[in-house]
């Protein structure tokens, strides 16, 4: 009965965002599956800072400091810092990851905060350990200090719709799907206190009041009362139960904070209906606007914390249209005119709190606080890229041809459009229309009915889809022979008779999809078709049979984006790596490790698989092709540091402190060493010589600058480093006696025009003369920024391979030996500056960047030029604050047969150094030299930056990191014809510093 419950529950689940898990391990997971176990297998996940799909709940604590959002479709919980002034958005503290699965295992419904910030709950559709042969559900609860899973409390009987503690922190209720009813647990002891399973409908709404009386509203037209005291394992017995008479589906609820009454809003009416909690007796219905149709439901309502302001969110019962807020006194009369919610028109989920003197809001993909005249004051809107469109709305997702470049808007509606192409590794903005791009065909069958609708038809006869699924897309094959339909949770196709095409042989049902199917489009050549989802992805899969080939996630605030292949392969631009990664359980009581996919470089960074899968249309064929033995992601984890005595936030009074800290290798490779960072500055490291000390808890004296600190410890096992365990340190002791030591700056400038090669450049040479002087004109000593400069430059001939590798071992001795001499008081700063040509190169199995010294002759990059490998070898020895900047490539391929160098791969592993970098350009377009300035555009732009240029506040004659960035991203697209823009990565997170002082 379950199993028919949970598929009619997917009708509420469009956006999904789950990635397949990696085929080569795929196996394993069904195994563990049907033995009822966890499965063990490496799961790939979008890993944007913000949830990809709707937040379906959140939760505040009594402070309104903290925030914890439920990620229905990524499968995770995450928990925000809530800022004091306005016009700031609220920080990612945390993420929580539990257990999942494959498919809808692991999504997340509800999420609760304890009221003291401490415990943070979450719940949903679990894991299907197929206990007796019923799935079972669990509540998990992580403690929101250290990010530890607490507790996992169930198994429950369905799927978890309502989470909420009680206002003293006592209980914890849980409101289930259909007639599973309430459960109560006992915070102290995490034991059940109290069960009802008396319901014929969902739970979407459960609260507590200050008498500790709990309030349940639910789908079959019921609204509850239960008083304590709440017994171990008591059935809960309602002492007072009525049918609610403005709406038939009770979806929220919101006590007054004096207690004495009680708002409910439903999920197929516009009302408002306000009950007395003492008899349940309804006492007035609000002020709603006229204009509201019965097909606009009150789905979120809440009182704000003095009791003055009722406010209601209505959404359309159809899930398609604008969100508007209303604002209520008390007595339910109008207290200011409506708001439109500036979101998106598609999705109606939308849950309200009241935090402090403002309401928390979270609407479909975004979420924050609104001040009481419905204003935002704090807010994060989604990161994903917004694919959906208005009904019978043209256009939206455009390919070429052979469907390997595609336009799509980042915005609903096709709004800020973008262009990828896969061949050039790039995604631009999108300028007007183009001849070689096509629209989809929904026109040459006669297909009907099918946007936004459950009964689709074909020829006037209804396609039979699943109840309460709805189409959303269309595209018509160009044989005609076939059509492919989206809908809210499958793709279907079918033939010109109505016949279904692909169906599962094991399922007997149609393809399911990541989540909703928002946009579809067959490329003229017949063999595979684009679709838009609603997580934010663009997917490519065969006609054939509807596999997925491919999938593209685009950050639609700063366009960063990574293309990968169901097993992992990836082509991303520079900090795009970040953006997927790999979810690795560990167990139902731990809480889940994650790599993101830049741990593993060395062996899925592969842009040529990415590539061939298109033309292949069978990975394993693309893969086999490049000649590439697959590595199996659970055999490569990275260690993983954990910190114990330290979190965001903590203060240090003095200049030494201890660091407690345990190291694991969950693949079991061999931990080599940690290393502590300070502000990117090396302050101790560790050897691990044998596996003994490997997860105990151990410790190390530091000595830090007595100043605001970002520390950082990393693992090193062989070639795999460990993600970055970083914490924010507050100094609070007292102001040192001494003055502080400047930092010197150190730099080696390089610059070849390659003169009398086929290759030549013009002007990078003078690009590195021209910064040899921008920096040794850097004042110093009391009104400067450093104590002191050492530039050294290889200009032309002298940019040997020999020369430059010396160079970089002298950089080495002399900044190690300077900082000993300033007794580590000083964080210096080094800048290596690279103008020249780069390449690709290292056989088919390894892609790597190679910058190429003035003595290059032979066409074998290995024997000639600098690798990617030791570039990053000695940029990561330097002790200091590190700058690279690089404008390589400007001419394209520099000898026939060798591919042009894209340098995103090679910026994304100095970043991940915590090196900040900055390029000229990542993709294959060329770095174009601006003849008129005798530079190269990148460059000249750089020395525009470095002059003050770049500056937002000039009183201060300082130009930092983050001010240089934001002035090279749109000046470099000016410089050069708009025809490339640079492009920069550093880790994260990051301290910005100064980098330049001028007049």
């Amino acid at each position: 009965m379950k199993l028919i419950l949970r598929s009619l529950f997917c009708a509420f689940c469009i956006a999904c965002s789950v990635i397949p898990h990696a085929k080569f391990d795929s196996s394993a997971a069904v195994a563990s599956e049907a033995k009822g176990e966890l499965p063990r297998t490496p799961f790939l996940r979008i890993n944007s800072e913000m949830h990809t799909g709707w937040i379906k709940r959140i939760g505040v604590d009594r402070a309104c400091r903290l925030l914890v959002t439920a990620g229905r479709g990524d499968k995770t919980a995450r928990l925000w810092s809530l800022p004091e002034n306005e016009g700031e958005k609220p920080e990612l503290v945390r993420v929580f990851r539990h257990p999942i699965g494959p498919g809808n295992e692991g999504k997340v419904y509800a999420v609760a905060m304890s009221p003291d910030g401490r415990l943070a709950a979450l719940g949903g559709w679990d894991v299907n350990p197929l206990q007796g042969g019923v799935g079972l559900d669990y509540v998990y609860i992580f403690d929101t200090v250290s990010g530890r899973l607490l507790q996992r409390l169930g198994g429950l009987s369905n799927v978890i719709h309502h989470l909420a503690f009680s206002l003293d922190g006592h209980y914890l209720v849980a409101g289930l799907h259909s007639n599973h009813g309430v459960r109560v647990w006992d915070v102290a002891s995490w034991t059940l206190v109290g069960k009802d399973s008396q319901y014929n409908g969902d739970i979407y709404g459960a609260a507590f009041d200050d008498l500790g009386r709990l309030y349940t509203v639910s789908y079959d037209g019921k609204l509850r009362r239960y008083s304590p005291p709440f017994k171990r394992a008591a059935h809960l017995q309602p002492d007072k139960i009525v049918e609610t008479t403005a709406g038939k589906y009770p979806l929220s609820l919101s006590i007054h904070p004096t207690g004495d009454r009680l708002a409910v809003g439903f999920k197929e009416s516009p009302a408002v209906a306000i009950y007395d909690t003492g008899n349940l007796k309804r006492l007035f219905i609000a002020d709603t606007n006229t204009k509201f149709s019965k097909k606009t439901g009150s789905t979120a309502v809440t009182w704000s914390m003095d009791g003055k302001t009722l406010f209601a969110a209505l959404s359309p019962t159809e899930d398609v249209g604008p969100k508007t807020l209303q604002i209520w006194d008390e007595k339910g009369q109008q207290k200011a005119a409506d708001t439109t919610l500036r979101l998106s028109p598609v999705g109606s989920v939308v849950h309200m709190l009241p935090c402090g003197s403002n309401v928390a809001m979270a609407a479909n993909g975004a979420f924050g606080l609104l001040d009481p005249d419905g204003k935002r004051r704090q807010w994060r809107d989604q990161e994903a890229a917004i694919l959906s469109r208005d009904k019978g709305q043209e256009g939206g997702l455009l390919i070429s041809r052979d469907g390997s470049r595609v336009r799509f808007g980042l915005e609903h509606g096709g709004k800020n459009p973008v262009l990828f192409d896969l061949e050039g590794e790039r995604l631009v903005r999108a300028k007007g229309t183009s001849d070689d791009l096509f629209k989809a065909d929904t026109t040459s069958l006669k297909v009907t009915d099918w946007e936004y609708s459950q009964y689709p038809k074909l020829n006037g006869d209804q396609l039979m889809l699943e109840d309460n699924e709805s189409a959303v897309s269309l595209a018509v094959a160009p044989s005609k022979k076939l059509f492919v339909l989206g809908t809210t949770w499958r793709l279907h196709a079918f033939d010109r008779s109505g016949n279904e095409l692909w169906i599962d042989p094991v399922t007997k049902r149609a393809i399911p999809a990541q989540s909703a199917v928002l946009g579809l489009n067959i490329s003229n050549d017949g063999r595979l078709f684009v679709a838009a989802y609603s997580d934010g992805t663009i997917r490519w899969h065969r006609l054939s049979d509807g596999k997925e080939l491919l999938a593209l996630f685009v950050h639609s605030k700063d366009m960063r984006w990574i293309a990968w292949t169901p097993t992992g392969y990836y082509m991303a631009s520079v900090g795009g790596e970040d953006l997927i990664g790999w979810h690795v359980n560990r167990g139902w009581r731990q809480a889940a490790d994650f790599f993101p996919v830049h741990r593993f470089r060395k062996q899925f960074h592969r842009p040529d698989i990415v590539k061939r899968v298109l033309k292949t249309l069978d990975e394993e064929s693309a893969i086999k092709e490049a000649g590439v033995e697959r590595d199996a992601i659970s055999e490569i984890l990275p260690p993983v540091v954990t910190l114990h005595n330290l979190r965001d936030g903590s203060d240090f009074f003095a200049e030494t402190i201890e660091v407690e800290y345990s190291v694991r290798s969950p693949s079991g490779l061999k931990v080599t060493k940690l290393v502590v960072r300070s502000n990117g500055v090396i302050v101790g490291q560790r050897q691990f010589d044998t596996d003994t000390e490997l997860g105990k808890r151990l410790r190390m004296r530091v000595r830090l600058l007595p100043r605001d600190t970002l520390l950082s410890l990393k693992a090193y096992a062989g070639t795999q480093v460990s993600v970055a365990e970083t914490v924010s340190l507050k100094w609070t002791g007292k102001a040192p006696v001494e003055a502080p030591v400047k930092p010197m700056l150190f730099a080696l400038v390089i610059g070849i025009n390659y003169e009398g090669k086929t290759s030549a450049l013009n002007w990078a040479a003078q690009d590195a003369i021209d910064m040899v002087e921008k920096l040794k004109s850097q004042p110093v000593g009391e009104k400067g920024l450093y104590r002191d400069v050492d530039i050294r430059s290889l200009i032309n001939g002298q940019a040997t391979k020999h020369n430059i590798i010396t160079e970089m071992k002298r950089l080495y001795v002399d900044m190690t030996v300077e900082q000993r001499r300033s007794e580590g008081k000083s964080e210096d700063t080094v800048i290596v500056f690279f103008s020249g040509h780069g390449l690709l190169g290292g056989g088919r199995k390894s892609r790597r960047f190679f910058l190429i010294p003035a003595d290059a002759e032979s066409i074998l990059p290995e024997s000639y030029a600098i690798s990617e490998d030791t570039l990053l070898d000695y940029i990561d020895e330097l002790p200091g604050r590190k700058v690279l900047m690089i404008d390589a490539c400007r001419a394209g391929s520099v000898i026939k047969g060798l591919p042009k160098a894209n340098i995103a791969s090679f910026a994304n592993a100095v970043a991940d150094l915590g090196v900040y970098v900055f390029a000229s350009t990542a993709s294959g377009d060329l770095s174009i030299e601006c003849d008129g300035k005798k530079n190269g555009c990148f460059t000249e732009a750089v020395l525009e930056g470095l002059s003050g240029e770049a500056d937002k506040f000039p009183l201060f004659d300082f130009t930092n990191t983050g001010e240089l960035d934001t002035y090279l991203d749109g000046r470099v697209w000016q410089l050069s014809g708009y025809r490339h823009t640079a492009v920069s990565g550093k880790s994260k997170p990051f301290r910005h510093f100064y980098i330049a002082g001028h007049d």
